[in-house]
């Protein structure tokens, strides 16, 4: 290994030893499917809700979604929350680009959807969960945040 190169691993390592200390980087738990089944709600508009429901089956039921919410560069404010609709379709826990550990789920909407791949991140620190659906870009914090209300649904 070249000095260079050590020397960049070593100036990497310090970094991420100093981002993950000052509490800026901070990688959730790995999750398996008994963290995610069950039925989550949503509230990202006073007055409405969008219910998410992920069965042991590998199979997913999204509905009170509002049009516009699979837009090019989707916003809370350009939602239509008088078109509500419903998807289904199939889900599987994949890992995540950064942390290396399955932490992000993908719902795979059936063919007669017109729309393919929804990602949600996963955040699970000890008992406390969540799943998020982001709008647009991550760093606006606009997005759909789900949280757990029923481990079954009929």
């Amino acid at each position: 290994m070249t000095r260079r190169a050590v020397l960049n691993s070593v100036a990497g390592a310090v970094l991420a030893a100093t981002v993950s200390a000052c509490g800026l980087l901070e990688f959730p738990d790995e999750v398996d499917a008994s963290d995610i089944v069950g039925g989550w709600t949503s509230k990202p508009k006073k007055g409405h809700a969008t219910v998410l429901k992920l069965s042991a089956d590998g199979m997913f039921e999204w509905s009170g979604v509002p049009e516009g919410t699979f837009s090019d560069w989707p916003s809370s404010e350009k939602l239509d929350w008088e078109r509500l609709e419903t998807y289904s379709g199939e889900w599987s826990i994949e890992k995540d680009i950064t942390s290396k550990k399955f932490t992000d789920v993908r719902l795979r909407a059936d063919k007669s959807q017109h729309v393919s791949i929804f990602p949600l991140s996963v955040s699970k620190r000890g008992s406390e969960r969540s799943l998020t659906y982001w709008l647009g870009d991550p760093d606006s914090a606009d997005s759909f945040k789900f949280h757990l209300t029923s481990r079954t649904f009929g």
